[in-house]
């Protein structure tokens, strides 16, 4: 029998309209059909055309800077040796590659066909699918980064004895990956459901459900968020506090260092590190902490669904993908090559002042 959906994506009033910024579509039911799992999505808009420029963007940028970290790793191996650190690096890189190409051309079949969704509930399963096993990989690779550093740098005489660093976190990687597959394949077998997000454009966990099965995996996976993002604050916080207080401790002798000798080098490694993590703990957070939120406040909302905030779901998944896009150029403009450009750039410049 076939059956007829209306999302609460309509308008409820011209009022409304206003609070709903930057966004083009201002009006869309989905008529999901029978035995063939067809769903065809309508919009009216306000007379301007709906453009995917701003996928396109991301997608390119993504994929450009994902490919250009994975060169970059692959180029300098006889450097950094593949250690375990860098491995890291590079699965990010992988995951973070992989999630933008297996989910974007879907935005673009959408907008290529006047913003109609026509892949049916299977084509909405998988681009769920995806996004949860992508966020989450990513999001379990960055503590694993964390972990690794927090280890080397509070517990070095075991983390350098320790053998076949390279055989564990290959493992490690692979066991992350099949985690986050497992838990994205929890609303295919009923622990949650996938259904079809504002503006029609793309599909993930019901996060606004009221069902037990949809609060319970929204609540998981929100949890799973904020405890990793925490996770990777409070390691990343306890290797920035641990090199200083190296760095405090072994000052005068580092003072009294040349340039070009080993405590120099060695002072220089520890200020790229700091640099480099902090940098990358404010955008995990900044990107991912949003979307955990939003799904907190969804969940304890008692609002009625037709007045629920549906650009603000958009925004912050807009935002967890957004870490995809960044992470590889925190990468490429971080490495410690770079930064020692800057520094000489930097001593060239203060001495040509200095002699002026």
């Amino acid at each position: 029998m076939a059956t007829s959906t209306v999302y609460d994506w309509e308008t409820p009033d011209t009022a409304s309209v206003a609070t709903w910024p930057l966004l083009d579509i201002f009006n869309l039911t989905l008529n999901s059909a029978n035995q063939t799992n067809d769903s065809n999505v309508t919009l009216s808009t306000t007379g301007r055309k709906v453009s995917p420029a701003s996928t396109a963007i991301q997608f390119t940028f993504g994929v450009i800077g994902n490919l250009l970290a994975i060169f970059v790793l692959v180029r300098s191996a006889k450097s950094h040796k593949w250690r375990v650190f860098y491995r890291l690096v590079g699965a990010l890189a992988v995951t973070d590659l992989f999630g933008i190409v297996a989910t974007s051309p879907v935005a673009f079949i959408v907008y290529a066909n006047n913003l109609k969704w026509v892949g049916g509930q299977p084509l909405c399963d998988y681009l769920s699918f995806m996004l949860i096993f992508a966020g989450l990989a990513t999001v379990f690779i960055v503590a694993a980064m964390s972990l690794d550093r927090f280890v080397a740098v509070w517990f070095p005489y075991s983390y350098n004895v320790t053998m076949k660093k390279a055989y564990l976190v290959n493992l490690a990687v692979i066991s992350l990956w099949l985690v986050s597959i497992s838990i994205a394949f929890l609303p295919l077998i009923g622990l949650g459901q996938n259904v079809l997000q504002f503006p029609g454009t793309w599909c993930f966990f019901n996060f606004f459900g009221t069902d037990i099965e949809d609060k319970f995996f929204a609540y998981f996976y929100a949890t799973i968020g904020i405890i990793m993002i925490l996770l990777t604050a409070i390691l990343n916080s306890l290797v920035i506090f641990m090199l200083g207080k190296a760095n405090r401790q072994n000052g005068l002798r580092r003072k009294a260092a040349s340039v070009g000798s080993r405590s120099g080098r060695t002072r220089r490694n520890d200020v790229f590190i700091m640099i480099f993590l902090v940098v990358l703990m404010v955008v995990f957070a900044t990107c991912w902490t949003p979307l955990m939120i939003r799904i907190y406040i969804l969940q304890g909302s008692h609002t009625p669904s037709p007045l629920l905030d549906r650009p603000a779901d958009l925004l912050a998944l807009r935002m967890a993908s957004i870490n995809q896009l960044l992470d590889p150029w925190v990468y490429i403009l971080l490495r410690k090559e770079n930064m020692l450009r800057v520094l000489r750039l930097m001593e060239r410049f203060r001495k040509h002042k200095g002699f002026r």
